[in-house]
């Protein structure tokens, strides 16, 4: 039950010249815009409405909709696009408004299990017979310290430890290995205390990772991740279709029946069940796997699965996997009642032979089925064309209210794109200017001298003309490629330049300390692609010029947008206008709001496509981008704004 607590003071008041936040705040900054903001969710969440709000840079918007969620008294989750903005909710923002107001604020940040060690994995993994230490003794010694101390067993409490150490996927928490309430651990999980501290919250901050999982898990099996809620706030809502397009999708892969396998294996030698039948299925398991994925021929990155895809080789060892996984379910049945921790594996078994027998038939019009190769690793997946119509129905409708916000949510002056994309129907929508002056803060260069994207002497072009600018700019510039070609190609002819700033490319080191040493050397290049696009907050002199390979449009043969191209056509729309353009807009703006972060900040935005002033529809992205000055050729107007 929601306990409304009117403001003594209205926000324009509280929010004004001389009102509380003026006074606790150092060269406080008053912003209409804010007000305004907070005015409308105030609207939308008392009134059970929802809301669109695009809420330009510097609008103070996590301020925005964390107040009238304070002052209303009201019980709400806040869905953050990264685990950064939703550390600085809990670590900066929250503990500003308590400091503002005199009063403690309940609020948690709750996670993905993955994110929080698993004491059984944990005492399974120490168990292992012939542990093999070799890489990994120093690791495993600090964190035998840590366990022994932590008090939430949060992997981001190893701040050393990469996202992706394939020590703590061995040892964290996760769907397929959990007991949930018959684990013995259950009371002393890490999983469900963060759980309990959430429950009784009045503010559960999360990721849109975790919001999907929540959303998929109570569509499926009528569980959740996140407790009960009914108001939620969408930061950065424009991440949402593409994170609810992983989710509501399925995914399978030699990596994964592997797992399964080992798991199985684990859970038996623990209950101390020995069923020689089981050990020679799941050898048959392994050995028919690696035949069907080694029998998948394409090499390509990520390609669509069709018939040249499941050749008649393939589709025999399929059936020979499916039919192992079958004897595999089978055998599993029989040894349930004495060893009840093998049902989630069996349920396991079963979701993957269901999967493969889906990908086999490849025929459902409303999902595309494709496959993504990362080195050795092939995963297979099946991804839904249209997402709009699930959020719809088992995100948004249960809610009370929704407040969906981000700097760059609007194509075209409306809301359009992200209404027919996200399946929401708002109550209210508005349009929040940023705070910032473009006009003297930012010029955007686009040199009419490069070579197109699609010729071949652009790759060629590309590092002396990045190298040129960031002579003039000392350094101090954020370079954000469309492809890992252009990304690799680049960094090898800069190394060779040997310009004298430190070069730091994506994927060397974790993107957390990539984005340290950005910032603490002031002269640094960072080279990065997709997931620095957004989300990515450098204020100050450390980032003054941000350069763009070319503007950010999806492949179009790319598997999922080629589908959803084709998806648009059938119904007679224009594929290129209600998608390819609007979301190369979104994602470009995206870019450009990495560089001016700050109103004291000065900024270069640099696009090296020079289609945006030859073809048509770069006319609708200059509209969409900040007014600011725009320039073809690197004259005095650029070198005098750099030096300036």
């Amino acid at each position: 039950m929601d306990r409304v607590l009117s403001p003594v003071l209205s926000f324009k008041e509280i929010l004004g010249h001389d009102g509380p936040f003026a006074r606790s705040l150092p060269n406080y900054e008053y912003r209409s815009s804010q007000v305004e903001m907070a005015e409308i969710i105030a609207d939308a969440m008392k009134g059970q409405k929802t809301a669109l709000i695009e809420a330009g840079t510097g609008t103070g918007k996590t301020i925005a909709y964390l107040l009238p969620l304070i002052c209303l008294g009201l019980r709400c989750v806040v869905s953050t696009g990264t685990k950064n903005l939703q550390a600085q909710l809990i670590r900066k923002d929250i503990p500003l408004l308590e400091k503002t107001f005199g009063r403690s604020i309940k609020a948690y940040s709750l996670k993905g299990r993955s994110n929080y060690i698993c004491w059984r994995k944990w005492r399974q993994f120490l168990a292992r017979p012939g542990l093999n230490l070799s890489g990994i003794g120093d690791s495993l010694t600090v964190i035998k310290k840590w366990v022994s101390k932590t008090s939430k067993g949060e992997q981001s409490e190893l701040e050393w430890l990469a996202d992706d150490d394939p020590l703590w996927s061995e040892i964290c928490s996760s769907t397929d290995t959990c007991r949930g309430q018959k684990c013995e651990n259950y009371e002393s999980c890490f999983v469900t205390k963060a759980r309990q501290e959430a429950a009784s919250a009045d503010l559960v901050i999360v990721n849109h990772h975790l919001l999907m999982a929540d959303c998929c898990l109570r569509q499926r099996a009528n569980v959740s991740a996140i407790p009960n809620y009914s108001r939620l706030i969408l930061d950065e809502a424009h991440m949402i279709e593409q994170i609810a397009t992983e989710y509501f999708g399925l995914m399978v892969s030699a990596r994964r029946i592997q797992d399964l396998t080992g798991d199985i294996r684990r859970e038996m030698s623990e209950a101390h069940v020995e069923k020689k039948e089981i050990h020679e299925c799941m050898d048959h398991v392994i050995k028919r796997s690696f035949a069907f994925f080694g029998s998948i021929p394409i090499a390509e990155e990520r390609f669509a699965i069709n018939e040249g895809v499941i050749t008649a080789e393939a589709r025999d060892n399929l059936y020979n996997l499916l039919r192992s996984l079958e004897l595999l379910d089978s055998n599993l049945e029989e040894i349930t009642p004495k060893c009840d921790s093998i049902s989630g594996c069996r349920r396991r078994a079963q979701e993957i032979k269901s999967t493969l027998e889906f990908i086999a038939d490849h025929g459902d019009p409303d999902y595309v089925f494709w496959g993504e190769r990362q080195g050795n690793s092939l995963t297979l997946k099946v991804s839904p064309i249209d997402i709009s119509q699930q959020l719809s129905i088992h995100l948004f409708k249960p809610l009370k209210g929704v407040v969906l916000t981000s700097a760059t949510l609007s194509t075209g002056q409306d809301f359009d794109y992200v209404r027919s994309r996200l399946g929401v129907s708002p109550d209210i929508e508005l349009m929040l200017e940023s705070h910032f002056d473009y006009k003297k803060q930012a010029v955007i260069f686009i040199p009419m001298d490069m070579p197109g994207p699609a010729s071949d002497e652009f790759l060629e072009h590309l590092g002396p003309r990045i190298s040129q600018i960031l002579r003039l700019t000392n350094g101090r510039t954020l370079l954000l490629f469309t492809s890992y070609r252009n990304l690799n190609a680049t960094y090898k002819y800069l190394c060779r330049e040997n310009l004298g700033y430190k070069l730091l490319k994506q994927g060397d080191r974790p993107k957390e300390c990539l984005l340290e040493e950005f910032c603490s050397d002031i002269s640094s290049v960072l080279f990065a692609t997709s997931s620095f696009w957004q989300g990515v907050d450098v204020p100050g002199d450390a980032l003054s010029c941000v350069i763009i390979d070319r503007l950010p449009f999806s492949v179009p043969t790319d598997p999922v947008t080629e589908a959803r191209i084709n998806w648009i056509r059938n119904r007679g729309g224009n594929p290129f206008l209600e998608y390819q353009l609007p979301s190369a807009v979104i994602l470009l703006k995206q870019g450009l709001g990495r560089l001016i972060r700050h109103r004291n900040d000065r900024g270069l935005l640099v696009i090296l496509d020079s289609r945006i002033c030859t073809k048509s529809y770069g006319k609708i992205i200059l509209k969409d981008l900040p007014k600011c000055p725009v320039v073809l050729t690197l004259d005095k107007t650029v070198t005098d704004f750099i030096s300036h």
